[in-house]
């Protein structure tokens, strides 16, 4: 090989092995090293290779430094690598770490490769959920408290008070005279002959109601009461007109002093309690008061007993009239007739004789009656010894 033929093989290609060229370099190397001079061209006509293109084509040098370039250049490209993928997967753990670094694709449904393929019951996990997952720190739920509301249905019962008893106030008792002035005398309060004066001036407070002459009232309803005052509607029928009237009664001054007053009229009627009757009054340590025992509502009857409706006088009981005795505390009366106490002749639980104003109307009268209890105070005989009447059989009303 010549050296255009060289020239020409190494400008378009590395020489074959087997061509020569190798071992031309080789003898021309050896003897540059050795100091010997080359001639332009040897017997075979062919010229020497100059020292220059020895340089330049020092291919016995080159061809080892060349390849231990490339190794190092490899070697570098392998530790970049290297280094490439520790700083990819160093950014990917990075990434998993530090939520504020993840990118999220615009297909944010897309599902992510490492999860396995969701089960269409369940809700597809996208990458923006994924996003607040991670970025979100899991909140604490406060605890739940269960609050049971109990709708109660109130309901109001009125329940009535019950109804006040119907008995007159002790301090209320007793015999009053109606006066503007004080003191009064005992013959201020009597109603008997001779003192007809104080008709219609004298009104005797028992237990049950009242009596004013020829009128009175017995308790129907209380609507207030105490140990000083009464207020109370009485039945108030005279003769065959059933009437009912609402009254007040109140002791003041110690108890000396009655006043009355109408609901239905303006104004007080004013009354003072009568005194006792003299030491030298006939009987007068006998009280002017009917026995407990025979107090209440007696029907006229030859039977054993009698209905509530056989005591009745008003409604409808007309056939009552007259039949039927009550006796209070100090009076008595049959329908329009009646007594009020003037002596007491006899006095016990089971006997008791007096005598009794028992004036009508304009017409003043005094009777004497007795009054005696039999069959263990079911039954009360009643006679009128002035009268010359007949005994008279009651039996005693039921509650």
């Amino acid at each position: 090989m010549n050296d255009d033929e060289l020239r020409d093989a190494l400008r378009h290609d590395v020489p074959r092995p087997g061509a020569g060229y190798w071992d031309r370099i080789d003898a021309t190397l050896d003897a540059a090293a050795d100091g010997v001079p080359t001639s332009s061209e040897d017997s075979s006509g062919e010229m020497e290779t100059p020292g220059e293109v020895i340089r330049l084509t020092d291919m016995n040098e080159q061809q080892p430094t060349s390849l231990n370039s490339s190794r190092a250049l490899l070697a570098a490209a392998a530790v970049i690598a290297v280094i490439g993928v520790g700083a990819v997967a160093f950014a990917v753990t990075d990434r998993d770490s530090d939520p504020t670094e993840l990118l999220v694709s615009d297909d944010s449904t897309a599902p992510l490769d490492s999860e396995a393929p969701t089960p269409a019951t369940d809700p597809v996990p996208t990458a923006a959920t994924v996003l607040t997952e991670v970025s979100a720190p899991a909140a604490t739920a406060p605890p739940v408290t269960e609050t049971t509301t109990t709708s109660t249905t109130s309901t109001s019962i009125t329940v009535a008070p019950a109804p006040l008893p119907l008995v007159m106030p002790d301090q209320l008792r007793g015999t009053w005279r109606e006066t503007d002035v004080s003191p009064i005398t005992f013959d201020d309060c009597r109603i008997e002959s001779g003192f007809e004066r104080n008709f219609d001036r004298v009104i005797t407070i028992r237990d049950d109601g009242f009596s004013l002459f020829e009128t009175g009232g017995s308790l129907v309803e209380v609507h207030d009461v105490d140990a000083t005052q009464i207020d109370a509607t009485f039945d108030t029928t005279f003769a065959d007109t059933p009437t009912q009237e609402r009254l007040t009664f109140e002791v003041v001054e110690d108890a000396t002093v009655l006043v009355r007053s109408r609901a239905d009229e303006p104004g007080e009627t004013r009354f003072v309690r009568c005194p006792q009757a003299p030491a030298d009054t006939p009987d007068a340590a006998l009280p002017l008061s009917f026995p407990d025992s025979m107090r209440g509502d007696w029907r006229e009857s030859d039977a054993a007993s009698v209905t509530a409706d056989e005591c009745r006088e008003v409604g409808g009981f007309e056939e009552n009239f007259g039949r039927v005795l009550r006796i209070r505390e100090s009076d008595f009366s049959f329908f329009e007739s009646g007594g009020d106490l003037i002596e007491v002749s006899e006095r016990d639980d089971a006997r008791f004789a007096a005598l009794f104003d028992t004036t009508f109307v304009d017409t003043p009268s005094e009777a004497e009656y007795s009054f005696d209890l039999q069959d263990d105070g079911t039954v009360l005989m009643v006679q009128s010894t002035d009268l010359d009447e007949n005994l008279q059989r009651y039996v005693r009303c039921p509650s």
